[in-house]
């Protein structure tokens, strides 16, 4: 299920998150798309991609996306992790699915785009019926599933080929905690 919030990240959060992307753009701790499936990203350009290390970073972005959605991951036993992704001129992920993480979303860096600049993210939803939701600054995604009501079927559409700007995001996912909690009784 797809679900989008505005104002997600507070001012000084989202400060914090451009002064973290701005202290390791020069960095060598970049990945790329290039190991990915590659029928997800079969001739699209290079998206950046940096596990966010700075764990408090993290875990206020974690904090941020719990109180827009209403949940506690800890006590769903689920295991919040984040990562900064610089999408670039003719980059994109085909249509997919997120079955194997029980949420996990987008959050919009960017605070000026265009949707004639492309990155527009598009999902089925429960009619199978294509919809489309615009980039815009500080609003977050959320796909969400279980075994009654799977994932949505989703994509990102091409970044205009030849531009200059990039698609900044924060992407997060949720991964179950393997290590099950004790109960002493």
């Amino acid at each position: 299920m797809i679900k989008k919030y505005d104002d997600v990240l507070s001012e000084k959060l989202m400060k914090n998150v451009m002064n973290y992307f701005q202290s390791i753009l020069t960095k060598n701790v970049w990945g790329s798309n290039l190991g990915w499936d590659q029928n997800l990203s079969l001739i699209s350009s290079n998206i950046l991609v940096h596990r966010i290390s700075d764990n408090l970073l993290s875990k206020e972005i974690c904090n941020a996306v719990e109180n827009k959605i209403k949940i506690n991951f800890d006590s769903e036993n689920l295991i919040f992790t984040s990562f900064l992704y610089v999408w670039s001129s003719s980059s994109y992920i085909t249509w997919h699915n997120d079955g194997s993480y029980p949420y996990n979303g987008t959050i919009y860096l960017n605070k000026e785009w265009d949707s004639n600049d492309g990155g527009i993210f598009l999902y089925k939803d429960e009619s199978n019926e294509v919809k489309g939701i615009e980039p815009t600054y500080n609003s977050l995604i959320v796909n969400s599933g279980t075994e009654e009501k799977p994932h949505s079927d989703h994509c990102v559409t091409c970044i205009v080929p030849g531009t200059v700007k990039k698609r900044i995001t924060i992407q997060w996912r949720t991964f179950l905690n393997k290590k099950q909690k004790v109960s002493y009784q």
